[in-house]
């Protein structure tokens, strides 16, 4: 009780939404995990939040937490409202990194080109051999294309992002042959989705129930945890895909080593906007009971640097805007962890799911 007195001075009661038990199994046996947690990334969403620990499906949830209503406020300052985050560099240094970027992207490009049948520019001829011979690259590709499949099955195959934000997937996606749909709440981030080019929808997935079915390939990423009603958000995605028709879906990972080595400064809790995290067994029954059946897949271990960076940072209280991939180097146990969380799956920092409907 005393947790919420003090959160309420500054999320307004009437803004709070109580819980008192699980939102995705109902089950009211719980303990306290983490709290109270501050808001240390985006410093919009003021108040003390707790985390909860569902002991029937393991499900880690916020209570109390911003209602539907009202957890816009909660991303005033969100990433997709602002520059990448990197810190700014001037003179040599600043035409150094882009050049190598530049150069990075041409390598990348010429892989892509040749899988997906993309044009993108610029792109290095031989960067498709590159990205063959240089360990864990292809699989980052891979991953960032979201495993899509080398062509669409048909002309015209419709492919959903559920939380497109700023389009950049879906921009890909259609340079790769697929009709997009893009779905978000954030108005400001689909301006920009819409300058490059794709269709986005502003709003929930009941703006597409016309269109149950349709769709051939569905993305999710990073935005399950966000949401108050997973399990309904789920449904409602089964019932939006075609038969046999692919969820591509990734979450931080509850049960991850990151979180276990640091508690509550890792960077994935991210209260109040990370509403709901999963581990894989709870993630699984989950999605089996939306009517999907899983496959999870490993990540290269460098996927998970960045995390453990800013965690790290979080854990020594400094700023978390910007972030030197150098200081990986001067940290052998980031490297452990990274390499670590890649032989134990159920370690792993973020969970990646290529589900497809069980019907």
């Amino acid at each position: 009780m005393k947790m919420l007195e003090k959160s309420s001075e500054l999320w307004p009661v009437a803004d709070l939404e109580i819980l008192g038990y699980c939102p995705v199994c109902g089950s009211k046996d719980r303990v306290a995990l983490h709290g109270p947690l501050t808001d240390r990334l985006f410093h919009c969403a003021p108040g003390d939040w707790q985390l909860h620990t569902c002991q029937q499906c393991q499900l880690g949830y916020v209570d109390p937490r911003p209602s539907p209503q009202s957890i816009g406020r909660a991303y005033a300052t969100y990433f997709t409202h602002g520059d990448s985050g990197q810190a700014e560099n001037t003179g040599l240094l600043r035409s150094f990194r882009a050049r190598l970027r530049h150069g990075i992207r041409a390598v990348l490009n010429d892989y892509r080109n040749q899988r997906w049948g993309m044009r993108l520019v610029p792109a290095a001829r031989w960067g498709r051999l590159l990205v063959g011979a240089i360990p864990g690259l292809r699989s980052l590709v891979l991953a960032h294309m979201r495993h899509l499949p080398p062509r669409p099955p048909y002309a015209g195959a419709k492919l959903l992002d559920v939380g497109c934000g700023d389009g950049a997937f879906l921009q890909a996606a259609q340079a790769a042959g697929w009709q997009v749909t893009g779905i978000d709440f954030d108005a400001k981030a689909l301006e920009v989705a819409r300058r490059r080019g794709v269709h986005v929808v502003c709003g929930g997935l009941d703006l597409l129930k016309d269109d149950v079915g349709c769709y051939e390939y569905m993305t999710c990423s990073h935005v399950i945890e966000h949401l108050h009603q997973p399990a309904e958000w789920l449904s409602q995605m089964h019932a939006l895909l075609a038969p046999q028709g692919t969820l591509w879906l990734q979450t931080p990972n509850l049960a991850s080593v990151g979180h276990s080595y640091f508690g509550s400064d890792w960077r994935a809790l991210d209260a109040p906007r990370h509403l709901c995290l999963f581990t894989p067994k709870g993630l699984n029954s989950l999605m089996h009971e939306a009517g999907f059946r899983c496959n999870f897949v490993k990540l290269p271990f460098f996927m998970a640097i960045p995390e453990y960076l800013y965690s790290h940072k979080l854990a020594r209280h400094q700023n978390t805007k910007g972030l030197d991939l150098s200081l990986v180097f001067f940290m052998p146990f980031v490297f452990f962890l990274a390499v670590f969380q890649t032989f134990v799956y159920r370690k792993a920092e973020f969970m990646t799911v290529i589900a497809r409907r069980a019907d």
